[in-house]
């Protein structure tokens, strides 16, 4: 057998070795929605808008889309309007059921005080955006769950 031929073929057992170990983690405890899927097995989209712990949600791109930017748009409760300026609110995206760790995003105050966060979703399935707020030495967390599709 030539040398080229030969490292052709131990290049293919690794490739082929490899492709099952990244479908199982993909996979793993998570069944994902595809683009061929009747409408009926796609997972149930979590609500855009949502308010929480004083805090209100908003999904703009929808549905969300992987690997784009995705915009979230919160919103502090009107009584704290004061504390709005010196606010820093960061987004911290996770999947739990895959233990990926997390991505963290900072979100910028808009002039009309809302401040938004361009989320960047990196696999399909369900994925859980954790909100900090912290102003004026006080600390507000709160979550937001939605489904990311391809």
């Amino acid at each position: 057998m030539s040398e080229s031929r030969r490292s052709l073929v131990i290049l293919l057992c690794v490739l082929a070795a490899g492709v099952p170990w990244i479908t199982a983690c993909s996979a793993q405890g998570h069944q994902h929605a595809t683009a061929a899927a009747p409408a009926a097995a796609q997972p149930e989209q979590a609500e855009t808008s949502t308010q929480q712990d004083g805090l209100q949600y908003h999904l703009v791109s929808e549905p969300v889309k992987i690997l784009v930017e995705n915009e979230l748009q919160i919103s502090l409760p009107s009584e704290q309007e004061a504390g709005r300026k010196d606010a820093v609110v960061t987004v911290k995206l996770s999947m739990p059921e895959m233990d990926h760790g997390e991505l963290s995003f900072s979100a910028e105050r808009e002039p009309d005080g809302v401040f938004t966060a361009k989320l960047i979703p990196t696999m399909v399935g369900r994925w859980v955006a954790q909100i900090v707020v912290e102003k004026e030495g006080q600390t507000i967390t709160s979550q937001f769950v939605f489904d990311a599709q391809p």
